[in-house]
């Protein structure tokens, strides 16, 4: 079977009795009962009965803002259906961030919304057979609209964006949930994150991303920027939010790094660099960003996207976690991928190749749509012009994110199981007096940032990290980005 119904997918995720998809999910998987399921079968709306296998999937630092697990629908006859269903994380703080700042809520839209109607533009102009866009199926998506969640990610001056956690109810009663395509079942696989990206794995990444790229770029010259009836592309992301507060908390431990590594001038240089990091990372208005202005991935590294391969040849890509899309220029997802995926002797060795090719890969996606960039008057000697301006932006996701490539994954877990058991002790309760309860808030909140900060600030004496994060510095300064 190819594909079942939107109200075989409800079936079986929808929730009553107060018990939620992941409590369902956990349940299935440790055979536990569950609701009325006999056996962990299912029947559809003809009366045939399914048998559902489910197996958790994620650990830490593959999906951080959601647990993951695999689900076999077993038909009678043998026959069987493979998906990818993921859901808030159950770590405290994690699912904290995950529901405030809405992170499935947007994802669920591009799912249901965006990408269909790029689908339909592609079609439009019959260009089918030459763009195709990289992503998996959409099976089921519910999205828990029933309580309020704390949307506290809309005041890019607000000097603490992770405040309004702490006043969150953590409980597991939120329902939303996320069904996929299987990747994995038809035999896509991630690409060793540890070992930077090869130039097959850059070069077919790019070519995904040109077409998607190009795509909105189409999409948003047709319909406007920002586009009426998807308002949500243009709000404001987690990403936006003070980054000051978010990335700044994290430099002076970058700082301690450079100088423990015999670097004081670079050091000096981030300090200075560390009062900019809100200009460089500010939020930008629809329709302010050129004439390649899109609806950029905005989460651009190796853990989201999944490679096909034959015979251990790479021969096909899909992109995933597409929880922070929203407009922006293709230079920001260029330069965090190729900062943050690959090493500095590739760079050395095939930077300008790359862009070069992702330059005429991009031109002409977009001719197919009917649009002459080079023909407006956009040149190649523009785009590195951007390339270079953009270039901060993924210096500083780099930082973010090479500690967490190539960080030590047990010491997180037991960091996120620590705070997690803090955070369950510290949480208010009815009984406490309102200085109790004051002064638990204010040693929640300390705690969640120095999670997260720690999370960003975390440096693994290993010469891999080390390594990958000085050739970042130095090609940076060389370049005087800071």
């Amino acid at each position: 079977m190819d594909s079942l119904s939107d109200e075989f997918w409800a079936k079986i995720f929808s929730t009553d009795k107060g018990v939620t998809a992941t409590a369902k999910l956990s349940a299935i998987e440790t055979k536990k009962l569950v609701n009325s399921y006999d056996d962990y079968y299912v029947e559809d709306t003809c009366g045939t009965k399914y048998k559902i296998v489910t197996k958790k999937v994620s650990a830490i630092g593959d999906n951080y803002m959601s647990d993951a697990y695999t689900i076999c629908i077993i038909h009678p006859q043998g026959k069987k259906l493979q998906c990818f269903v993921k859901v808030l994380p159950q770590t405290t703080a994690l699912r904290n961030m995950a529901k405030s700042s809405q992170l499935h809520d947007r994802e669920i839209k591009l799912y249901r919304e965006y990408l269909p109607a790029l689908q339909d533009l592609i079609n439009q102009h019959g260009i089918q057979d030459k763009i195709h866009l990289k992503s998996p199926r959409l099976f089921y998506a519910h999205l828990d609209e029933t309580k309020a969640t704390t949307e506290i990610y809309k005041d890019p001056d607000n000097d603490n964006p992770w405040s309004a956690l702490i006043n969150m109810d953590d409980t597991d009663d939120f329902e939303t949930i996320i069904v996929l395509e299987d990747l994995i079942a038809s035999g896509h696989r991630m690409n060793n994150k540890r070992v930077g990206a090869d130039l097959p794995h850059v070069r077919i990444a790019l070519d995904a991303l040109a077409q998607y790229h190009a795509t909105g770029i189409a999409y948003l010259r047709k319909n406007g920027k920002p586009v009426p009836h998807m308002k949500w592309l243009s709000e404001i992301t987690i990403m936006e939010v003070n980054p000051q507060y978010m990335f700044g908390k994290a430099m002076p431990g970058q700082i301690g790094f450079l100088r423990q590594c015999g670097e004081p001038e670079l050091a000096d240089r981030l300090a200075t660099f560390t009062n900019n990091i809100n200009k460089v990372l500010r939020y930008e208005e629809p329709g302010s960003m050129g004439p390649l202005e899109t609806i950029v991935h905005g989460d651009f590294w190796n853990n989201n996207m999944m490679f096909l391969y034959n015979n251990e040849e790479v021969k096909d890509i899909s992109l995933v976690d597409f929880q922070i899309v929203r407009h922006g220029h293709p230079c920001n997802d260029l330069g965090y991928y190729l900062l943050a995926n690959t090493t500095g002797e590739f760079r050395r060795n095939h930077l300008r190749t790359v862009l070069q090719e992702f330059y005429r890969n991009l031109i002409g996606y977009v001719r197919l749509f009917g649009i002459d960039l080079e023909k407006e008057g956009y040149s190649e000697t523009q785009f590195f012009d951007d390339w270079k301006a953009r270039l901060a932006r993924g210096f500083l996701f780099a930082l973010m994110v090479l500690p967490a490539i190539l960080g030590d994954q047990a010491e997180m877990q037991e960091k996120l199981a620590a705070n997690d058991k803090l955070m369950s002790e510290l949480k208010p309760s009815d009984d406490d007096s309102d200085e109790i309860k004051t002064a638990k808030k204010e040693s929640l909140k300390e705690q969640t940032e120095a999670l997260f900060m720690d999370m960003l600030e975390h440096m693994v004496t290993n010469e891999n990290l080390k390594t990958r994060l000085l050739d970042v510095y130095r090609e940076m300064a060389e370049q005087s980005v800071f």
